[in-house]
């Protein structure tokens, strides 16, 4: 029997009532019967009451952890000290009521790590999916630095935060967060070869990130100091890349490099045969890529083939990089296909997919029917 509109509502209403009955009693913590010290390692520790019942049949993790062999000793504190307060809170008010109250950027990836470690796979889901739909180029230094240090193996955050650091590299090195990682998130932020700017561009950003570096310890802005914060990441910077200009003008006018090493990469510029000592020339692979016949290609950019050369598929080379460009069919390729008599075919990505030290400048258009 179908049920009315009045007794959907009143299930609803009793829906709802049971959920604040759940979250009133983790409010107050009556009748709690297990004590978590948790956070000691996060730099707030906080005692926090639960009931085991209710965190048992919920979670495989506490089940075992209360009823199986690892079972915690009745009265005493269990010690949780590698979450922290919040995310840990988290956790009770989505076991007691299936919502969570406080999620927000600060502490979603701790909630995740939460999540993770005591099998809750909704929650998991939830925490993902608010990271995922938050993410932009201003905040995705503050999803990525949270994301190495607490949930290293989440694949859909990372690629998604290094997805938007790739393709927005220019506004996510100008963002407030990026001055604030740590170097070895900086290192790895430089390493990649698939940052969509100028050399020059990353090399600014990397001397305020120093300057930010010596102001936290308090040093003053020397080229010696700025050198000392950045340690390594100094040689992930392609300083071979930058115009003479820019070279000359940026990181030896500010003294960021010694004059040997300004020399060697000016020479290398130069004479690819001169040693580099420990700097790249190796291209990112947003650099401009060319066929045979001259031709430019972007990402966004629409590209037109004769009809009569049917659909052709563009293996690119750029000195080092192989590259492939994905192509799709535009919204209004029809029209233009008419119009122009010609393939329409739009770039949707650029990608590096080998690399070699040895092959030639350019090679020209390889045809593969799509």
């Amino acid at each position: 029997m179908a049920q009315s509109p009045a007794s959907f509502v009143s299930s609803e209403r009793r829906g709802v009532q049971i959920a604040n009955r759940w979250k009133n009693a983790l409010a107050s913590r009556e009748l709690t019967d297990v004590e978590f010290a948790v956070g000691r390692q996060c730099g707030g520790a906080k005692t926090i009451r639960a009931h085991r019942l209710i965190l048992s049949m919920s979670s495989d993790v506490f089940h075992t952890m209360f009823n199986g062999s690892l079972t915690e000793r009745v009265g005493a504190a269990i010690d949780i000290p590698d979450i922290p307060p919040n995310a840990f809170d988290n956790m009770l008010c989505y076991i007691y009521t299936g919502s969570v109250d406080d999620l927000k950027p600060e502490n979603v990836l701790q909630t995740l790590y939460c999540a993770d470690k005591y099998d809750l796979p909704w929650l998991a889901e939830l925490s993902t999916d608010f990271v995922l739909d938050q993410l932009k180029p201003d905040n995705c230094l503050m999803y990525l630095a949270n994301a190495l240090r607490w949930t290293p193996d989440c694949d859909p955050v990372l690629e998604k935060c290094w997805g938007v650091v790739d393709e927005s590299t220019v506004a996510v090195l100008q963002s407030d967060y990026f001055v604030q990682l740590d170097r070895a998130q900086l290192e790895l932020l430089l390493r990649r070869d698939a940052l969509s700017a100028e050399e020059h561009a990353v090399y600014t950003a990397v001397e305020k990130w120093a300057t930010a570096a010596c102001d936290r310890k308090n040093l003053a802005s020397t080229p010696s100091n700025r050198r000392r914060m950045l340690g390594t990441a100094l040689f992930r910077v392609r300083f071979p890349l930058m115009t003479d200009a820019q070279l000359f003008c940026g990181p030896a006018k500010t003294g960021l490099l010694n004059p040997k090493e300004v020399c060697q990469i000016g020479q290398h510029k130069h004479d690819p045969a001169a040693p580099l000592m420990e700097f790249s020339s190796r291209p990112r692979a947003h650099i401009v890529c060319r066929t045979s016949g001259g031709a430019t290609f972007k990402k966004g950019e629409k590209i037109f083939f004769p009809a009569s050369s049917g659909y052709w598929y563009p293996a690119i080379m750029t000195n080092d990089y192989k590259v492939f460009c994905d192509l799709f069919k535009s919204e209004n390729a029809k029209k233009e296909e008419k119009d122009k008599e010609a393939v329409v075919l739009q770039v949707l990505r650029i990608r590096a997919v080998e690399y070699s030290e040895t092959w030639s400048a350019r090679v020209g258009l390889h045809g593969r029917n799509l």
